[in-house]
């Protein structure tokens, strides 16, 4: 009879014994293909996610400022966008962050962070999920995670606030810091499901976003931009194709801004010269470096023109308040210089600590009895070009009086001055309502001593003094630039057409902000996640697979032995022991495949089990329930087949420990021999456990130095070496006991179940390891839980040492800890034990600034690509007590300590915490002039994370 099909009728007529070795096999097949299953599924949902997210949807820009609406026409009529095979179609869009408050019955309710989006109505078609009808007018559609927390139906009127449209910075002393908030009230014409375009967003998360959708109108006129967005989405074809590189290249030439995009205007002044200005009043540094090299230093002349809050001489016997005063290098050629004395003669450059007055100014300065000459002192008192908690620091600096120009020529120029609202729009200077603290009682505006009213009629914001203006950027410039025109000499081919088209070819868009990013490819490329979820689930279900295969090995040891017998009769007859082992082997083979097969199967089951836990019992791990099952043949087909090999493994081990039984011990049934036969204890087994011993302690001890993952790793793995150790040395004993064979005495009966556990030491030391594998896997999981802390917040707590977080979508230019600054704010009005007033109790407000980006803790499942960075105060640093001058990767400085900055190399993507590129120091962060969100994230030792939003501003 050939072996093979000697193995099937063993195979068939040992059926009870070989089912339950095929049961054995496909549980752990089924745990194996479940826990790689697991990871393609949570792969799959998000990818499938962010597909339904984005609809059509496969470009999009987002500036920080808003700019010409046309400008998405522009860009779908460009011609190489009309030659693209991807895409489609543009359109204009506002993307904000808002506030919305509505009424139900006699409570209010609030949604704060909200994504408020004004589209229009080509929008619905790019995906599924959207209203019956776009919103017109004021109607507003809310999704049905903003509806549920603000208690809204349909025909309900709510109010929405969004912060005004500021082209100024607010953090600048002419930034506007109060009444900064619009609101306008719109009514609910649809709730739609938070599926689809329900949940758009273009920052990847899993999370159900708060989403507030209206036309474009409402919002423009709302915050004062009519005619102009922020963003311009861009659709394609359908909603799983990804543009090519050479599409995104194309697409981001066909964005062409204009200057008007970019808030720049360039017109020919009175005097003759062009003047290059921004409705920022700062040109940006990026603006500023196009205009130099594209019209070369000869060609265009910095000023930058600051107000002086008094101009003092004499030790301040005279003064001249809120004046403006230009730091400019004058030219030698004709408008734009030279600065002349009143002898006719020219003034040459200025050094560092001179100053000229004008004219008005001196004679000013010697009615009021301070006549000046040169080299006499005068002071100027002006705001630090940049403020903290909404509060501007006046300073003040010494000159050297250099000269005294006429006031007449390129002296007598108002244009040194950019527009700032509320200030060079007035007709009279007792009319100012500007931004910066002012005070009236200084401008003298009542006939007869009107002189400073008088100047703004007759000479407007020209300059009264003029400083070098090397020194003018030492003591103005800020990060939001250090230049407020650029002044261009008159050349006969010169006109504001051809200025502004060589200006606007000089500027790089990407430099502004004016960048398409693809968001459908970042989307889909982060949905890889940072949790690797089929390792993960692999980790923990290893102890189960490993468990599955010891009960292999005993099920088919235990078959093995009861045919024992049967065994010795086809060695009696004359077959090599080799034949019959082959003969093993091939049964419990084809026993491995069947067990495989319904074990792929099976682990289906087991990924769908485990995916409705995680929506159910376990939804915290992921936030919200959008697991779906995804069943890739590849992953399962591997998973059978390593379940195939690591099963044939396991038998082929259990079948050679029958290679030292004789025929005798075979034809009396055992396929060992008696312990009688006094087996010697394995000289090796013992260092071996205490090897694994030792390795396991050395595990543990390095473990508390890593963090995340990581850490979770060596924990499992040092249990699993203590767990092997300490089999390896239980096998040893049981296997070479010598103990008397006469049993008497009341522990007779434990010593006897002890030999008798010995007559088979490796079927008693499987059986130990089964139950000891699943102790341990609950033991493991269980030490996981953390209870919450029964007593106050300290620094080194999950809260560190905060008692209350709160945040705000607008931003708060306030110090928090003044009672003024809550006043203003409308904090009075609450109950006084509500206050928190740190002169009274000694607490605490503390402001911190953040970066937007995304969210880079464990609650988001995609991987992000920019994430969130936090702007903190030294006062926070200090009370936190940060890691800020770690000078190496996961150095132990930073592993004891419980806040850990992020900064620009952090690998934020990996294990959450602060590692940087190994041996270099972090580099500190700067945040833009346009960071105005606030969103802590507190990065803790031992793998904890701590994700807490606090106010923006």
């Amino acid at each position: 009879m050939p072996l093979r099909r000697l193995a099937i009728r063993s195979l068939v007529f040992h059926w009870r014994s070989n089912l339950a070795v095929a049961l054995g096999v496909m549980t752990a097949t089924a745990v194996l293909i479940g826990a790689l299953l697991v990871g393609d599924s949570v792969r799959g949902s998000l990818r499938q996610l962010a597909i339904e997210r984005l609809g059509r949807v496969d470009a999009a820009l987002v500036t920080p400022h808003f700019f010409r609406e046309q400008l998405a026409a522009d860009v779908a009529a460009n011609l190489g966008f009309q030659k693209s095979t991807d895409f489609t179609a543009t359109l204009p869009a506002i993307m904000l962050q808002g506030t919305l408050e509505g009424v139900s019955g006699q409570q209010h309710f609030r949604a704060g962070n909200v994504a408020v989006l004004g589209i229009g109505k080509e929008f619905w078609k790019l995906g599924v999920g959207g209203p019956p009808k776009s919103p017109t007018g004021d109607e507003i559609v809310l999704n049905q995670p903003l509806a549920d927390q603000l208690r809204a139906k349909i025909g309900d009127e709510i109010i929405l606030r969004l912060a005004q449209a500021a082209d100024v910075p607010a953090d600048s002393p002419l930034g506007r810091k109060t009444e900064t908030v619009r609101s306008h009230r719109f009514t609910v014409s649809a709730i739609i499901p938070a599926e689809g375009l329900g949940r758009f967003g273009l920052r990847p998360t899993q999370q159900l976003p708060l989403d507030a959708f209206t036309a474009i109108e409402p919002l423009q006129q709302m915050i004062g931009v009519d005619g102009r967005v922020n963003a311009i989405l861009v659709a394609g074809h359908d909603e799983t194709t990804i543009p090519s590189a050479a599409e995104e290249a194309a697409l981001q030439k066909s964005l062409k801004p204009t200057l008007a995009d970019y808030g720049l205007s360039i017109r020919k002044t009175a005097r003759g010269y062009f003047n290059i200005t921004t409705d920022r009043m700062l040109l940006e540094p990026a603006i500023e470096a196009a205009a130099m090299k594209s019209f070369g230093p000869d060609g265009a002349q910095p000023a930058f023109t600051y107000l002086a809050n008094y101009i003092l001489a004499n030790d301040g016997r005279g003064k001249i308040s809120y004046s403006t005063v230009a730091a400019v290098d004058f030219s030698n050629e004709p408008p734009l210089g030279p600065l002349l004395n009143q002898q006719g003669q020219p003034i040459g450059p200025l050094a560092e600590d001179e100053i000229v007055l004008n004219s008005w100014a001196a004679d000013d300065l010697a009615a009021q009895g301070s006549p000046l000459k040169p080299g006499d002192r005068i002071e100027l008192t002006y705001f630090e070009p940049e403020s903290t908690h909404g509060k501007v620091v006046e300073s003040r600096h010494s000159f050297r009086l250099k000269d005294i120009t006429p006031l007449n020529g390129v002296a007598d120029d108002a244009d040194f001055t950019p527009e700032v609202k509320g200030v060079t729009d007035e007709a009279s200077i007792a009319d100012w309502n500007p931004p910066f603290p002012y005070d009236p009682q200084r401008v003298r505006s009542t006939p007869p001593n009107n002189q400073d009213d008088l100047y703004w009629r007759q000479h407007r914001a020209t300059p009264k003094a003029f400083i070098s203006l090397e020194q003018g950027r030492k003591l103005w410039g800020s990060r939001f630039g250090n230049t407020t025109s650029l002044r261009m000499l008159p050349r006969e081919h010169f006109t504001v057409e051809a200025l502004s088209d060589k200006l606007r070819q000089a500027i790089d868009p990407v430099a502004l902000g004016f960048q398409f990013l693809p968001i459908k490819q970042l989307s889909l490329t982060a949905a890889a996640g940072t949790t690797p979820f089929s390792v993960l689930f692999l980790g923990f279900s290893m102890f189960i697979i490993t468990a599955a295969l010891m009960l292999v090995m005993l099920l088919f040891k235990l078959g093995v032995d009861q045919r024992a017998a049967e065994l010795g009769v086809v060695l009696a007859v004359g077959l090599r022991r080799k034949l019959a082992r082959r003969l093993l082997l091939l049964e419990g083979g084809c026993v491995a495949i069947i067990g495989a097969v319904a074990g792929a199967a099976a682990g289906i089951g087991y990924a769908w089990l485990m995916l409705v836990g995680l929506k159910t019992w376990w939804l915290g791990a992921i936030s919200t329930p959008f697991l779906q099952l995804y069943v890739d043949e590849h992953t399962v087909i591997h998973g059978a087949f390593f379940g195939v090999l690591v099963s044939l493994l396991t038998i082929a081990w259990a079948v050679r420990q029958t290679r030292r039984a004789s025929i005798r011990s075979l034809l009396a049934g055992r396929t060992e021999e008696t312990r009688f036969a006094r087996r010697r204890r394995s000289r090796r087994a013992p260092w071996i456990a205490v090897a694994l011993m030792v390795v396991a302690l050395a595990t543990d001890f390095f473990a508390a130095h890593l963090t995340g993952e990581e850490q979770a790793g060596a924990f499992l793995s040092a249990g699993a070496l203590v767990l092997a150790a300490l089999l390896l040395w239980t096998w040893d004993r049981l296997r070479a006991d010598r103990g008397s064979a006469i049993l008497v005495g009341r522990s007779a009966l434990t010593r006897l179940a002890w030999r008798n556990a010995g007559r088979h030491p490796l079927r008693s030391t499987l059986t130990i390891g089964l139950t000891a594998s699943a102790s341990f896997l609950i033991a493991a999981l269980s030490a996981f839980q953390l209870a919450p802390p029964t007593h106050g917040p300290t620094l080194d707590s999950g809260d560190g040492g905060f008692a209350l977080i709160a945040q705000s979508d607008q931003p708060i230019y306030q110090n928090l800890n003044s009672a003024d600054s809550r006043s203003e704010l409308g904090f009075s009005g609450l109950p006084e034990k509500t206050l928190v007033d740190a002169e009274s109790d000694g607490a605490n407000i503390f402001s911190l600034r953040l970066q937007a980006g995304d969210d880079a803790s464990c609650l988001n499942l995609y991987q992000p690509r920019q994430p969130r960075v936090l702007g903190a105060t030294q006062e926070f640093i200090d009370h936190g007590g940060f890691a800020w001058t770690a000078t190496a990767a996961k150095s132990p400085e930073q592993q004891k300590n419980p806040w850990l900055l992020l900064d620009r190399q952090s690998d934020a993507n990996a294990n959450h915490n602060n590692s940087t590129t190994e041996g270099a120091p972090p580099i500190p962060v700067v945040l833009d002039q346009n960071t105005a969100l606030y969103s802590l994230h507190l990065y803790g030792g031992v793998g904890q994370t701590f994700d807490i939003d606090n106010p923006r501003g």
